[in-house]
């Protein structure tokens, strides 16, 4: 009982320091990105600089640096910036800016998408024969059927909870008062969209 306790006390402790540190770096990034903004005026390229510097920054800071979750502090700085430091960029630029992250967004996505099914046809039958292509580690040993079934499992498990969550929340989200007006179809979207795209994988 007691090495229970002690299991379940870490995984507390973890999960606190990834939540809550990450949450924390990511707030100050953003601030601080809003201030340096707020010094900036009509320089296109020096606001495009700072804001993606600043994201790569407060990645490695907090996944690297300090071990907490970066993408929760990316998460969180993005949150900041469109908060306060969305006015701080000049308006003639945000076309640009957003030009920008759309297509830095668009290249990320296919080159993970890419290496995922590139790896993929390297790892599932039938397995490639040129010699180039065989893989020196047999990763039979490490994936079983019993790990499908629960992958089939988590992803269902997933699938519910996202459901639970909106239905939860679905007479806020309905009524206009936050965001847009969602309707039932919308919802159901949302409920399986939810678990598609690089945060999903």
């Amino acid at each position: 009982c007691c090495c229970c306790c002690s299991a379940a006390l870490q995984i507390v402790v973890r999960f606190l320091h990834l939540a809550l540190l990450g949450a924390v770096i990511g707030l100050a990034f953003g601030l601080v990105t809003s201030f340096w903004l707020a010094c900036i005026f009509n320089d296109p390229c020096l606001e495009l600089v700072l804001t993606f510097g600043a994201a790569y920054a407060c990645h490695y800071v907090a996944e690297d640096l300090l071990g907490a979750s970066g993408l929760l502090a990316v998460t969180i700085m993005g949150f900041t910036m469109s908060i306060i430091g969305g006015r701080q960029i000049t308006r003639r630029i945000k076309v640009e800016m957003h030009a920008f992250w759309g297509a830095l967004l668009w290249l990320a996505n296919t080159i993970l998408f890419i290496w995922i099914g590139v790896t993929l046809g390297l790892l599932l039958p039938p397995k490639p024969v040129h010699p180039a292509l065989q893989l020196k580690v047999d990763f039979s040993q490490y994936l079983s059927a019993a790990d499908v079934g629960w992958a089939v499992v988590l992803y269902l498990w997933l699938l519910a909870s996202r459901a639970v969550a909106i239905g939860v929340f679905y007479p806020l989200l309905s009524s206009g008062r936050v965001g847009y007006a969602l309707n039932w179809k919308e919802a159901i979207v949302m409920v399986w969209a939810g678990l598609r795209g690089v945060v999903g994988v």
